[in-house]
């Protein structure tokens, strides 16, 4: 008896995320575990995970998924000051023959570490017959 594979898969809680993580995370660890079920049976209704293409070429270098637990992972350096929000797509897909997919989109906002010392540029005013001086948050030297 063969079943037909007429579901696919959907994201346990919509599909739509938003998660977390800080800046400088230690490699693999994991931001979000995204679940999606299919009530397809055998390998119609077995799901995997995946970035989505234009995910893996802005992101692969930062985040992964793992295909069997839907589990997204840091890879690489998160970075605030680059990128304070990551927008992701993850991709579930059933193993039918035909598989069938669903979309879940994660942003993912890079708390702010304070890992950029301040920098400091010392004027005596000495010579410049003034007495204030000009500081400027945030002012690259």
């Amino acid at each position: 008896m063969f079943h037909a594979n007429d579901n696919a898969p959907e994201f346990d809680g919509g599909s739509h995320f938003e998660a977390r993580v800080r800046e400088n995370a230690p490699l693999f660890s994991i931001v979000l575990r995204l679940t999606a079920h299919d009530p397809d049976l055998g390998d119609n209704g077995r799901v995997s995970y995946q970035l989505a293409p234009s995910t893996r070429a802005a992101y692969g270098s930062t985040f992964a998924v793992n295909n069997v637990t839907g589990e997204l992972y840091v890879v690489g350096v998160v970075d605030h000051e680059t990128t304070p929000v990551c927008h992701l797509i993850v991709v579930a897909a059933d193993h039918g023959v035909k598989p069938r997919t669903a979309e879940a989109t994660v942003a993912v906002v890079v708390d702010d570490v304070n890992d950029s010392p301040p920098s400091l540029v010392v004027n005596t005013l000495y010579d410049s017959d003034t007495d204030v001086a000009h500081v400027t948050e945030n002012d690259v030297t």
